[in-house]
């Protein structure tokens, strides 16, 4: 659901007003969603950057498969981290 909100509703919406920048925004929003601990801001950089890549990977491709498929990738590497590490 995540990958339907971000990309395929709030990245267009933004993207019809602010065009390239958009993917900025959704980027911003997408961190915002997940920021989680405020007292820590640096976790905000991973989660903006796999914002990002979502992002990017949407605007080029305008494939939602692509970006379900990352974000998986993504969520598999986390949590292997966090059980391993």
């Amino acid at each position: 659901l995540e990958e339907i909100w971000f990309r395929r509703i709030l990245q267009p919406l933004f993207f019809g007003v602010l065009g390239p920048a958009a993917v900025l925004v959704s980027t911003a929003v997408f961190a915002g969603m997940h920021a989680g601990h405020p007292e820590a801001p640096w976790n905000l950089i991973p989660i903006a950057w796999i914002g990002l890549v979502l992002g990017l990977t949407f605007q080029r491709s305008g494939s939602l498969t692509a970006c379900i498929a990352v974000h998986a990738v993504n969520n598999v590497f986390a949590l292997a981290s966090a059980v391993w590490l």
